[in-house]
């Protein structure tokens, strides 16, 4: 499934599969999360999307191991004006699986995945 589809996806609400996958989408009422896993060389590039969907937004975007461990480094996204895009990458371990957190300023948590390769 292409990003875009993935995001279409999303938008009509329909659940992400819940079994690990290279890809996923989903949404909480006010931002779409769509992550995709690549290998780029001897990592995992865990490819994010944000849209924006209720008015403005500024969130942090993460992974953690599917099996449990430290969540990585986060990276800030935003802040996002509505219906406004924001991509990025995160980078992991290859033979892995990641969920992928988006947790607003609010405090409040979207996970997609698990993704991997």
């Amino acid at each position: 499934m292409t990003l875009a589809a993935a995001v279409a996806v999303a938008t009509v609400g329909l659940a992400a599969s819940p079994a690990a996958a290279g890809s996923a989408c989903g949404q909480d009422g006010v931002a779409i999360l769509c992550v995709t896993a690549t290998q780029v060389q001897d990592t995992l590039a865990l490819n994010y999307q944000v849209t924006q969907t209720d008015g403005p937004g500024t969130y942090s975007v993460y992974y953690v191991d599917a099996d449990g461990g430290t969540p990585s480094t986060a990276q800030t996204v935003g802040p996002l004006g509505f219906q406004a895009l924001a991509m990025g990458s995160l980078y992991a371990q290859l033979t892995h699986c990641y969920n992928v957190h988006l947790d607003s300023v609010p405090g409040t948590s979207l996970v997609v995945g698990p993704v991997c390769q």
